[in-house]
């Protein structure tokens, strides 16, 4: 049951994503391209392509704490080897995964949040043009 909890909270925040970078842009083709610009991005501050380190780039530092996708790789890994305890010092030291599964439902929750919230604002400061 943990797994569609999470999975229902990753697709909240991609879902509310789309519809932010859709209120931006007016064409749908260019939505779709900046779109997979941002999960390419997010992705790779996610640690999907790079292991983020204390030694790694600015860039990529800033770009883990501000990527939904890091919080849910972390999230789901975490599940998986939910009653496996020597797998959770793996975490710390080879993913470098370590904020643990309530900071970032927290963390996912506030990102749909906030992306919710943009795109309601930015439609009600259209609509009134």
């Amino acid at each position: 049951m943990r797994y569609v909890g999470i999975d229902v909270l990753l697709a909240l925040v991609g879902i509310t994503l789309g519809f932010l970078v859709g209120t931006f842009i007016k064409k749908d083709t260019s939505a779709i391209l900046v779109l997979t610009a941002v999960i390419i991005t997010m992705g790779l501050g996610g640690g999907v392509f790079v292991k983020v380190t204390s030694e790694s780039n600015l860039f990529i530092k800033c770009i883990t704490w501000v990527s939904p996708m890091r919080y849910g790789n972390e999230m789901l890994l975490r599940t998986m080897v939910f009653d496996r305890d020597i797998m959770s010092p793996l975490f710390d030291y080879l993913i470098g995964y370590s904020y643990g599964i309530p900071v970032c439902a927290m963390a996912l929750s506030t990102f749909a949040f906030v992306f919710f919230m943009l795109t309601y604002f930015i439609l009600l400061h259209r609509s009134m043009q």
